[in-house]
């Protein structure tokens, strides 16, 4: 009995000797996130120094892109200009030779010296008249054929000066002219020959055509997003695509409506100061607009959480968090800015890693 006894007390000491298991509450709690890691509050707000980045191309005006045509039909002779070469206003850039056009001379000169003939005509009629010894029906018809003759010669003149004619020279010294000259409008760069030697063309046909640079302006393409951002006199900065040159514009007009197509809107704008070398039309460039500060409504990138494409945040909702997704999330460097829901309420600010865990 004494051995059963001692048994059984050194079976109870061994049992109170032994430490009891940690209640499971106890353990999860030291599986939690450090206190103070994630934070809530109000959606913050940041001033951002906007930047638009655009495309757009060096453009002429309609009024500085010149069509040049013959004022006659003919042979196309003495072609002086390739695309590239850069013209001077009254430069000659090829000639029109014309068989038909020395009819029109010659009938012009006969004509001259018609008028010259009925001009005497009529002033012997009035010598007549003064000493009545003509008729009046005499004397009209004098006077009608200088009329008739004068409109004929002012006609005739007017239509060679007009093809080009040297009109002057002609009634000088009767040099008549087969071709007559062609020439530059306006000063530009030639930026198309659409004829060749010896071709032949008629007035209707565009032969050059001229661009000047006088005029040069800047159209840019703008995303439709960003079109309350928009407005004249916005400073413009821009980079040439082959040397890196540097140049600047203006804002001057903004079109009213976007294009449904391309979902972007037309800026016209003016270039400031100085062009860098290179500048052409038809020229490609990326270009900035700069329209100033504005405040934006958004999320620090630790309070967001990235899926793609997409951004979420964490919205409080009663007691627990909503997870989000961001309407028209755009990142700017370490801020995520977005169209808040109305109302915005609180949303993690700080640590939104740790709720992914």
């Amino acid at each position: 009995m004494k051995v059963l006894f001692s048994l059984f007390l050194l079976a109870l000491c061994v049992a109170c000797g032994t430490s009891p298991e940690p209640p499971a509450e106890a353990a999860a709690t030291a599986a939690e996130p450090t206190p103070g890691l994630v934070q809530t509050g109000p959606l913050p707000e940041r001033q951002i120094s906007h930047e638009i980045a655009c495309t757009g191309t060096v453009e002429v005006p309609p009024t500085d892109l010149i069509s040049v045509h013959a004022r006659t039909p003919g042979q196309v002779s003495d072609l002086r200009v390739l695309p590239g070469d850069y013209v001077r206003k009254g430069t000659q850039l090829l000639r029109i030779t014309n068989p038909e056009l020395i009819p029109r001379q010659r009938l012009l000169l006969e004509t001259r010296v018609q008028l010259a003939a009925a001009r005497r005509t009529l002033e012997r009629q009035n010598t007549l008249n003064a000493g009545e010894a003509t008729t009046a029906a005499a004397l009209d018809d004098a006077k009608s054929q200088v009329e008739l003759l004068n409109a004929t010669y002012t006609g005739l003149r007017q239509e060679l000066l007009q093809y080009g004619v040297d009109v002057d020279g002609l009634e000088k010294d009767g040099s008549f002219q087969s071709s007559v000259g062609v020439f530059a409008g306006s000063s530009g760069y030639v930026h198309a020959v659409q004829t060749n030697q010896g071709k032949r063309v008629l007035p209707d046909d565009e032969l050059i055509v001229l661009a000047g640079t006088d005029h040069l302006h800047l159209e840019l393409s703008v995303p439709s997003r960003e079109v309350a951002a928009l407005a004249k006199g916005q400073r413009v900065t821009f980079r040439l695509p082959f040397n890196g040159a540097e140049g600047e514009a203006s804002i001057k007009q903004l079109n009213p409506m976007v294009d449904m197509e391309t979902a972007t809107l037309n800026v016209h704008c003016h270039f400031v100061g100085e062009l860098p070398d290179g500048i052409v039309p038809g020229l490609f460039l990326n270009a900035t607009i700069l329209t100033g500060e504005r405040t934006l409504t958004g999320l620090p990138l630790s309070a967001v959480t990235r899926e793609g494409e997409q951004y979420f945040g964490y919205r409080k909702s009663g007691d627990g968090l909503t997870k989000t997704l961001l309407a028209d999330a755009r990142l700017w460097d370490d801020f995520v800015a977005f169209t808040p829901p109305v109302p915005a309420g609180e949303w993690v600010t700080a640590g939104a890693y740790y709720l992914e865990e």
